[in-house]
Order: C-alpha cells, then sequence, then structure tokens
C-alpha cells in the first residue's frame, strides 16, 4: 500500500464566512500507520508576498492518538468555527491566507505533512431593507 495524505472540504470552492462551520475529512493511508504516534489538524492564517511575513498562532486539534490501520483508508471528520479573522485579502503587496494543516507524526521518521488553504470572508451578509 502507497502512502497517501489528502485533506478534502466540505464545500468544493473552500469559501466560508465567519460565523460558518468549517468542515470537511482527512484521509490517510500508510504502510507504517501501525507505527504513528498521532494524527494532528492545526489551522492557522498566514501573510505573504513583500516586506514582512507574519503567521498566527496555530490551533491544534488531535484526530487520532495511536496507530493507524495499515489494511484500509483512515478517513477522520474535523469541524471548527471559521475563526474571526483575519479574512483573506490578495493585494498587490501583501496576501492573507487561512491554512489546514495535517500531521502524521511517525518516530524515529519524517513526519508526513499536508497543507491546504481556504477562504475566509466576514460575516454572514445582511438582507438589504425591504421597501
Amino acid at each position: 500500500m502507497r502512502e497517501y495524505l489528502q485533506i478534502e472540504f466540505d464545500r468544493k470552492d473552500r469559501t466560508y464566512r465567519v460565523g460558518e462551520t468549517v468542515s470537511g475529512k482527512v484521509l490517510i493511508s500508510s504502510p507504517r500507520g501501525d507505527q504513528c504516534k498521532a494524527v494532528q489538524l492545526r489551522r492557522f492564517w498566514r501573510t505573504h508576498g513583500k516586506g514582512n511575513v507574519d503567521k498566527g498562532q496555530p490551533t491544534v486539534t488531535r484526530l487520532q492518538s495511536g496507530p493507524l490501520s495499515t489494511q484500509h483508508l483512515n478517513e477522520f471528520q474535523f469541524e471548527f468555527p471559521a475563526p474571526p479573522g483575519p479574512y483573506t485579502y490578495h493585494g498587490h503587496l501583501l496576501n492573507v491566507d487561512q491554512y489546514v494543516e495535517v500531521q502524521v507524526d511517525l518516530p524515529w521518521a519524517r513526519d508526513s505533512k499536508k497543507v491546504e488553504e481556504y477562504v475566509l470572508l466576514p460575516g454572514m451578509p445582511v438582507a438589504p431593507p425591504l421597501s
């Protein structure tokens, strides 16, 4: 069995607004899964572009403690409230993005990691007033 690590969001466009729930699943297969110590999900924001870069403190959730099955694809659901910010922004000099990262902790080996980006927009749109 070949190693496989994938993050799938419940929305194809990966776009969420503040106040909504970001959710999806992590799919893992590994011939060394029986040696896995833990599977962790981190969510954080990061800036990139010209000038100084910055990164928010990650929020860590443990999806699995202990070994994984080596016989089949392991699937773990995740969900968390969309953070209050910073919102996704792509400008000429600066970009701000939100990320989900999965790390498979393997003893005495390089940990497997996968990072995926999602879009965070301001809160729920307000309906226009009725005339």
